[in-house]
C-alpha cells in the first residue's frame, strides 16, 4: 500500500461539484456559440450536443463544452424551430441562455433554458447582405447598384411582347410549380404555352449548386426560351436560403435569358 496521501476519485468530484454549485448555482448566461455533435431523443424530447466557439480567421476551436436541453429548454428549442424554420442541428449559430452544471458521472455541462430566434434570423440577414456586397464587388461588369436597386445584366434584358416558350425550374413536388402550370395551361383565352420542366430541389442552401446546374442545362439546351421561371411554394425564411447563395446570385445576374422568380 503506497504511503502517498490520496483521496478517492468520488471525494475529488464531490469537491468539484461543491465548488461549481457555489459559484454557478444561481447564475445564467447568454452565450453565442455553434452547435455540433447534436443528437435528439424523440421519445423523451432530449437534446444532447456540444457548444463550440471557433476562431473566425482560422476556424480553429477556441472553446468547447457539452450541452443538453430537457423539459422547458427543449420546448424553447421547438418554439425556435417553428419561428425560424431552422432545425436545431449541427453548424447553426445560436444565442442561448444557459446555466452551468456539474455531475460526477457526466462532467461539466451547460443546460439550455432559452434560445433567441431573432439572433439567428439576424445572422441570416447579415449573411444575405454580405453576399449582395460580394456580388457587387466581384462582378462590376454585370452587377451594379443604383439607390436601393440592383441592376444586373439579366434584369436589363427586354422581355418579348409574347412569352410562350418557357423553361420552368421547380421541384418535383412544388405546389408553386403546379399552380404556375395550371394557371398558364388553363388560361381562359386558350393561349398556348410551351413549358419544359427542369426539376431540382429549390429549398436549402446545400442545393444551390444543383439549381445552378439546372440553369446551365437550360442554357446548353440552345432552345429559344422567352423566359426562365423559377418557382417554389411558401415556407419559412430559412427555406429560401438557396436564393441567398453567392453562386446562385451570380448565375442569375449574368444569365442571357430573362429569369422570372415566384
Amino acid at each position: 500500500m503506497t504511503d502517498i496521501q490520496h483521496i478517492r476519485l468520488s471525494e475529488l468530484t464531490d469537491k468539484i461539484n461543491e465548488t461549481v454549485h457555489a459559484a454557478f448555482s444561481t447564475a445564467r448566461f447568454w452565450v453565442i456559440a455553434d452547435i455540433t455533435n447534436h443528437t435528439f431523443r424523440a421519445p423523451k424530447n432530449y437534446h444532447y450536443f456540444e457548444l463550440v466557439e471557433k476562431d473566425p480567421g482560422s476556424n480553429n476551436i477556441l472553446a468547447k463544452i457539452s450541452g443538453k436541453a430537457w423539459g422547458k429548454g427543449a420546448d424553447r428549442i421547438l418554439d425556435f424551430e417553428k419561428r425560424t424554420g431552422q432545425p436545431f442541428s449541427n453548424n447553426i449559430h445560436v444565442l442561448v441562455n444557459v446555466s452551468v452544471q456539474y455531475h460526477p458521472d457526466h462532467g461539466l455541462q451547460l443546460d439550455i433554458h432559452d434560445i433567441d430566434p431573432h439572433f439567428t434570423l439576424g445572422m441570416l440577414e447579415q449573411q444575405k447582405q454580405a453576399t449582395l456586397e460580394r456580388l457587387l464587388i466581384e462582378n462590376p461588369e454585370f452587377i451594379k447598384k443604383s439607390g436601393d436597386l440592383f441592376i444586373t445584366r439579366n434584369n436589363q434584358l427586354k422581355l418579348g411582347r409574347v412569352l410562350q416558350q418557357i423553361a420552368l425550374i421547380s421541384s418535383h413536388t412544388s405546389a408553386g410549380g403546379e399552380d404556375f402550370k395550371h394557371t398558364l395551361l388553363q388560361n381562359p383565352f386558350g393561349y398556348r404555352f410551351f413549358i419544359d420542366e427542369y426539376h431540382t430541389p429549390v429549398q436549402g442552401d446545400h442545393n444551390a449548386e444543383t439549381l445552378v446546374t439546372k440553369l446551365i442545362e437550360v442554357f446548353n439546351s440552345r432552345k429559344p426560351y422567352d423566359a426562365v421561371v423559377i418557382t417554389r411554394g411558401g415556407g419559412a425564411q430559412t427555406d429560401f436560403l438557396i436564393f441567398d447563395n453567392y453562386r446562385m446570385g451570380k448565375a442569375v445576374a449574368r444569365f442571357p435569358i430573362p429569369v422570372i422568380t415566384g
